[in-house]
């Protein structure tokens, strides 16, 4: 598992900053992996992208893995 621990951090005209921390469990999965449960769970055309902008997923190069997939 990995914990990520995100920090925001806001300030609204000249009041003092504010922060409020999340912190998130996820457990990371490569493309072959979550491919395999995926249809495994009954998802049909599967598609990966490298970002949200729909930008083809690259092993080897991208830093996220989107993945978009249909189930009836």
């Amino acid at each position: 598992l990995i914990t990520f621990n995100i920090v925001r951090l806001k300030r609204e005209g000249d009041s003092p900053w504010t922060q409020s921390i999340s912190t998130v469990r996820l457990f990371p999965l490569l493309q072959k992996k979550l491919d395999e449960l995926l249809k495994e769970s009954g998802f049909t055309d599967l598609r990966y992208y490298g970002i949200m902008n729909e930008t083809a997923f690259d092993p080897a190069g991208s830093e996220n893995l989107v993945a978009v997939a249909r189930k009836i």
